[in-house]
């Protein structure tokens, strides 16, 4: 994009994760090149995108894609802004939680889930989830 339509990286100040109002650690981790590590040490790896061109997202603490990643689930600001609300028919300051990708979510609903089909022991349930996984 830089290189073959500059007149494009003047128009956008910053690049929105779709879905993510807050930058959720699931989604950033699974669909972008954010850095996790299980040492505690999480964030956006500047060698990369120096590699790729794109050193100025680094500009401003990472300003044009997120500095602060927060845990799946944690809340977003002060919930629904009243525009927001009144749009979706719910109460102002609702709260918002940060996203967790469809794949995931999906793991969670199997085992919290119950139908006639899916085995009520969590930990059958766990072990069938996580050999789906493996």
């Amino acid at each position: 994009m830089y290189e073959n339509n500059a007149h494009m990286t003047l128009m956008y100040k910053k690049i929105f994760f779709p879905c993510d109002c807050c930058r959720s650690l699931c989604s950033v981790v699974c669909k972008w090149t954010y850095e996790a590590h299980p040492s505690g040490n999480k964030g956006w790896n500047e060698d990369y995108f120096r590699q790729i061109g794109l050193l100025d997202l680094v500009e401003q603490n990472w300003k044009k894609i997120g500095s602060v990643v927060k845990e799946p689930g944690s809340p977003c600001g002060n919930g629904l802004s009243e525009q927001a609300a009144e749009e979706l028919g719910l109460q102002c300051g609702t709260p918002v939680g940060t996203s967790i990708i469809d794949a995931h979510a999906g793991g969670l609903g199997m085992i919290g889930c119950t139908a006639g089909s899916v085995c009520q022991d969590f930990q059958t349930r766990l072990s069938k989830l996580l050999s789906w996984l493996t």
